[in-house]
């Protein structure tokens, strides 16, 4: 099983292109490739779909896709090994900026890594369309915010070294995320819990000091 990184994403548009992504999100299922959100932002093709990555060497594949499987090529284009099909409670915010424009908003779970590939293919065949995203994989460590083909991703250890009351969550980005994610409320029963076992461990010594043989590893 992956670990799963946590999305949010609002993308703005023509209607149409709105409402193809409003109809997959409240879709929620998976029938058929068109109802994955990545396969309408970057098609996978035809040929590589039933393939297997299991090492055989397909030439012609290989010469046409660059790739001679399906997991090598979502990998490489979508940044993520599986399409997306299943969204928070199904839901999605709408909101229409004018009679020919919307904007929708809603979250899901990824793979290991957030899609940014299929972003970036949509926004290159669609200039008429923005996207703004956000993602956070405490598993692996890392968060970060995709705008319109920036990507600021960080490494929560290093961008957060003093953990829930660094300062770097009360920068924009630090806020974006946390409200988003709960991070430092995460972060914070997190450390609770080491100061917790370590204040056990410390009575435990004190106790051998004493001269009470006690297990490092036992209850007390």
């Amino acid at each position: 099983m992956p670990n799963w990184c946590n999305n949010n994403i609002k993308i703005t548009g023509p209607n149409s292109v709105i409402d193809k992504i409003e109809k997959i999100v409240k879709n929620g299922k998976y029938e058929k490739p068109e109802d994955g959100l990545l396969e309408y932002f970057h098609p996978m093709p035809d040929e590589l779909r039933d393939t297997t990555a299991d090492g055989s060497k397909r030439k012609n594949l290989q010469k046409k896709y660059g790739f001679d499987d399906w997991y090598g090529w979502a990998t490489e284009n979508w940044s993520t090994k599986w399409d997306i099909h299943e969204f928070y409670g199904d839901h999605c915010d709408r909101n229409y900026i004018n009679d020919d424009e919307s904007e929708i908003s809603f979250g899901f779970d990824s793979a290991w890594a957030p899609p940014i590939g299929a972003y970036d293919k949509f926004i290159e065949d669609n200039s008429n369309v923005s996207i703004r995203a956000t993602y956070f994989e405490g598993g692996c460590d890392f968060m970060g915010i995709w705008d319109n083909g920036i990507d600021d991703c960080w490494t929560i250890s290093d961008t957060a070294p003093k953990g829930s009351t660094d300062k770097f969550w009360k920068t924009s980005a630090g806020k974006e995320l946390d409200d988003l994610y709960g991070i430092t409320e995460n972060m914070a029963q997190y450390e609770a819990d080491q100061e917790e076992e370590r204040i056990g461990d410390n009575k435990k010594i004190m106790e051998y000091s004493k001269g009470e043989k006690v297990n490092i590893g036992e209850e007390v």
